[in-house]
């Protein structure tokens, strides 16, 4: 609470008085130890009142969340960094009214060390992720290619045992048992599969299920020549005009195989 001294006794009284309570006569209302200033004309500070910090501590807060998140992709650090800067900057120019500059300067070092790694990071990523695609994407390949031998020899093991000689199409080998559990579905892996026949022969053929993520080329085998072949199809299905990657009669590997 702010104080009045009285222009005729000099007895000091609490602000809001608006007599002496020695002499009684009227106050002046103005703050003690500062003649002609009217507490009218500025804001007047209650003793013990706590200073503010809301914006020190926002940029704390998001300093703190930043550091882990990269700044939020930069926005939250830029942020952060502001709010900083201005609560120092009330801080010092009215320490009375404002504080938290030692947590307003802890945000804008944090702030500032999160807008440092977002480049890092990125650039990170842009060189980890595409190997990453890659990787993935070389492995379903390889596994597709696995896949569709395991089709064909169960296509071959179905036509050995059904008596007439003849071959199934894919839901009649699942009927059979004659797939494996991990390719009863038709997927697996990133690649979708199917088994076909017709007249004497049989073929079988695997498509990436989300080209080119899951995979890039495209596999082929028909028992007519027992190559199994890949082409890149943009996710459509291969054909016997395909290039020829492996007899799978003999297990070699034809001239010009990629």
């Amino acid at each position: 609470m702010g104080s009045v001294k009285c222009a005729n006794c000099g007895f000091i009284s609490f602000a809001d008085a608006e007599h002496c309570k020695r002499c009684g006569g009227a106050l002046q209302l103005q703050l003690h130890g500062a003649s002609g200033y009217s507490p009218h004309a500025a804001p007047r500070f209650e003793f013990g009142a706590k200073p503010k910090a809301g914006l020190a501590v926002a940029s704390l807060v998001l300093g703190v969340v930043g550091f882990f998140t990269f700044g939020l992709l930069g926005v939250g650090a830029i942020t952060g960094l502001v709010l900083g800067i201005v609560a120092v900057a009330r801080a010092n120019n009215r320490p009375a009214e404002f504080g938290g500059r030692g947590a307003a300067i802890t945000g804008i070092v944090l702030n500032a060390l999160a807008l440092v790694l977002v480049p890092v990071v990125g650039m990170v990523a842009a060189v980890a992720i595409p190997n990453l695609i890659a990787s993935r994407r070389a492995a379903n390949e390889a596994s597709a290619i696995a896949a569709v031998r395991k089709l064909a020899s169960a296509e071959y093991g179905y036509a050995s045992t059904a008596g007439d000689g003849r071959y199934a199409d894919f839901n009649e080998l699942v009927a059979r048992g004659e797939i494996a559990p991990d390719l009863a579905d038709g997927e697996n892996h990133g690649y979708r599969f199917d088994v076909r026949h017709e007249g004497g022969d049989f073929e079988v053929t695997a498509v990436p299920v989300e080209y080119p993520s899951s995979g890039r080329r495209s596999f082929y085998f028909s028992s007519s020549d027992a190559f199994l072949r890949a082409a890149d199809r943009r996710g459509g299905k291969a054909d016997d005009s395909a290039t020829p990657l492996e007899d799978m009669n003999t297990g070699a590997t034809p001239a010009g195989a990629n």
